[in-house]
């Protein structure tokens, strides 16, 4: 049985702060966290996707907590971080929106999720997640050039 590493969060879109105007900056935005993620600041890539996520901070925190905590077993089993690239972009009619990343290792992959949902006329994140069942991608229908 293959070792998962998830932290999965679904929400339902309350106590929104902050919303994502349009999908080219959802890119941005999570192209930032995954910058922070690969050199292991976490702190920072939580810090970007914050203002548009919205739960407690209290939330947030364990979350990022919990990350932190599975980081040294994912190194030793999978190796030094080598970079990441985008992987895929996927659509649910106009409402959801899913942006996945390859995390690079020198051993193995981890797959890392953002699901975006827009209950009106901007975009706020739902779901952040990662786990190294990346052949989930496999025979997914991506909108990205990265496919």
């Amino acid at each position: 049985m293959k070792i998962i590493y998830a932290i999965i969060l679904l929400m339902l879109p309350f106590c929104i702060n902050a919303e994502v105007a349009n999908e080219e900056k959802l890119i941005t935005l999570t192209n930032e966290a995954m910058k922070s993620i690969n050199s292991g600041n976490y702190d920072a890539a939580v810090d970007v996707v914050r203002p548009h996520w919205p739960l407690p901070k209290h939330e947030i925190d364990a979350l990022l907590y919990q990350i932190k905590q599975q980081q040294p077993t994912i190194q030793n089993r999978f190796g030094t971080p080598i970079g990441f690239i985008l992987a895929c972009e996927q659509n649910l009619a106009s409402v959801m929106k899913r942006v996945s990343y390859i995390q690079k290792f020198e051993k193995h992959a981890l797959l890392w999720v953002f699901d975006f949902y827009k209950p009106k006329d901007k975009w706020v994140l739902n779901t952040f997640l990662f786990h190294d069942q990346w052949q989930q991608l496999l025979g997914t229908q991506c909108s990205n050039k990265a496919n």
